[in-house]
């Protein structure tokens, strides 16, 4: 009896279960997906100059937004602003400015604006060739939109303040294509991206570049000693609205006197090092844009240091260009006349003896004539 009573339970079960089954929806795998349908683009990031073992990008976020600032509500949006074969045009189907078109109120507020992710770059993992990510792109439900027709999205990336970034500051549009399928229904047919123009690119670019410097120590004079040391500081400057976002790396190539250090923020790093003659101090990864200026404390009975930045005599700063190497060579002279062991007090003394020897060698010279006539 009880075992007819759990099998009468089970069935009861099996049967509600099934008849839940037939109220599903069943989604082909070709079925359009319109709601909320992420699309994307490609973002390409490279490195545009410097030597590929010593630059090293900083970690970064690219964003994007209506107007490429980082204000609340513009970011990861992007806004309607051209339409073309749509309701909204005539038969000519030319693409209307919304901002100036006359029926713009009529425009549904549920389609002014579309949504655009941002993308993410690791520390050190940009090369020369490049690395590409997607950036996703969610547009509204294909039922959303008022007619078929072209819907362009305007958007550009905001701008960061990493120094040695080459921001991508254009304009560029989203290009939303709605039409009909074959069961008469509307839904999204592509999402393209477009620049401002409106010609068809597949992707955005952003570049790091870096360069290096080099600060060299030359000892003249026949009063110099090659083991002196001299204290120098070079200062990093990032440019206006920048930040140096990663470490500059800092190595004595030849006859080091010991470690650089460091002191600072991101917008002025200061370096303090001894260097010595022959002393080559080189520093990478100086993001470009970056400004130095190189300084020595003036030695103890050595003339004022004279410098050399690139090939720019009586220079001692530059601005930092990616994939180059500036130089400046920092000379110190120490000399002074060698004293010969005669003194000038006894010179009218030195000068009439030298006249008597000529006087003497005169005389013999004469007489030793005479005597040869005779």
């Amino acid at each position: 009896m009880n075992r007819k009573k759990i099998l009468t339970f089970l069935l009861a079960i099996v049967m509600a279960f099934g008849s839940n089954l037939g109220n599903l929806k069943t989604v082909k795998a070709d079925e359009p997906q319109t709601q909320g349908t992420a699309y994307t683009f490609i973002k390409q990031y490279y490195l545009k100059a410097g030597d590929s073992t010593t630059a090293k990008n900083p970690a970064e976020t690219f964003l994007f937004g209506i107007n490429g600032s980082s204000e609340e509500g513009s970011v990861g949006k992007a806004i309607l602003r051209k339409v073309e074969k749509t309701k909204y045009n005539d038969e000519s189907h030319q693409m209307l400015d919304v901002e100036t078109m006359e029926k713009k109120d009529e425009i549904p507020e549920s389609i002014k604006k579309i949504s655009i992710g941002s993308v993410s770059f690791d520390e050190g993992s940009v090369k020369t060739e490049g690395i590409q990510k997607e950036v996703t792109i969610t547009v509204p439900d294909a039922s959303q939109y008022p007619s078929t027709g072209y819907y362009f999205y305007k958007f550009k990336e905001v701008q960061g303040d990493t120094a040695g970034v080459t921001y991508n500051d254009e304009e560029y549009f989203v290009r939303v294509a709605v039409h009909y399928n074959n069961e008469d229904k509307l839904e999204i047919a592509n999402v393209k991206l477009f620049n401002g123009d409106v010609l068809k690119v597949t992707g955005l670019q952003n570049s790091y570049s870096a360069g290096r410097l080099m600060v060299q120590k030359v000892v003249t004079g026949n009063m110099s000693n090659r083991n002196d040391e001299f204290n120098v500081t070079v200062t990093f400057t990032a440019p206006q609205g920048k930040k140096i976002k990663l470490p500059i790396e800092a190595k004595s190539e030849e006859n080091s006197v010991g470690d650089v250090q460091w002191e600072g923020d991101e917008q002025h790093k200061t370096a303090t090092f001894k260097v010595k003659a022959g002393t080559k101090t080189v520093f990478t990864n100086i993001p470009e844009g970056v400004t130095y200026r190189v300084e020595e404390q003036k030695a103890s009975g050595y003339d004022d240091p004279v410098y050399k930045t690139n090939s720019k005599e009586n220079e001692n700063s530059g601005t930092i260009t990616g994939g180059t190497a500036d130089e400046v060579i920092i000379r110190n002279n120490k000399s002074t006349q060698i004293d010969t062991g005669v003194f000038m007090t006894n010179l009218p003394y030195l000068l009439v003896l030298a006249a008597a020897v000529v006087g003497f060698i005169l005389f013999f010279l004469n007489k030793r004539h005479h005597m040869d006539e005779e």
